[in-house]
């Protein structure tokens, strides 16, 4: 990993995966997506220019294909993957499916990563200003940080009411979720 974490580093690569628009809690897809191509050159400039390594690049490609939709491409990459970032974005891949008991399953396998701190600590700028959405908050917080087993229960229950607070609230945890993982990886 580098050593120092470039925040333009982080604007960089979230604007070349698709920028704030999140992706729904369910598999998609989307319209307006780069495709997996598009992606897969983007990232190979900023690959080059940052000079990442073989496991950070692949990582990180996960993310993007994973961030749009491209669910094949994300799980040819962490499906042997058994370092704690691979089994994250194994485990994001299946919720997002949704698959939750296999989501959780992968969850289990890189339980406290560090994403999940750094995801807490951005998760204030999400505006709460529903009771509903506030006690959701709170219930992805109860241990201290976001809990990812909670955040597959509530975007369980949110993806049967996609237009509700609550799944709106989810989609945009989850953009935090995708760019905590970034930050992570490059860091």
């Amino acid at each position: 990993m580098a050593t120092t974490f470039d925040l333009g580093r982080l604007d960089r690569f979230c604007k070349t995966i698709g920028g704030s628009n999140p992706p729904d809690l369910d598999g998609g897809p989307r319209t307006g997506v780069p495709s997996a191509t598009e992606i897969r050159d983007q990232l190979a400039l900023l690959e080059a220019d940052w000079g990442l390594s073989a496991r950070e690049a692949s990582l990180l490609r996960a993310v993007a294909f994973l961030y749009n939709d491209h669910h094949d491409e994300a799980h040819d990459i962490v499906q042997d993957m058994s370092c704690s970032e691979g089994c994250l974005l194994h485990a994001i891949l299946h919720r997002r499916e949704p698959d939750f008991w296999n989501a959780k399953y992968w969850f289990r396998r890189c339980a406290d990563h560090p994403a999940y701190t750094r995801l807490t600590e951005r998760l204030p700028e999400i505006p709460t200003t529903s009771p509903a959405v506030q006690a959701l908050a709170r219930r992805l917080t109860l241990s201290g940080n976001v809990d990812p087993m909670a955040l597959v229960d509530e975007c369980e229950a949110a993806i049967r009411r996609p237009s509700s607070e609550e799944a709106a609230f989810l989609r945009q945890v989850q953009r935090l979720e995708f760019e905590s993982i970034a930050q992570h990886l490059l860091a």
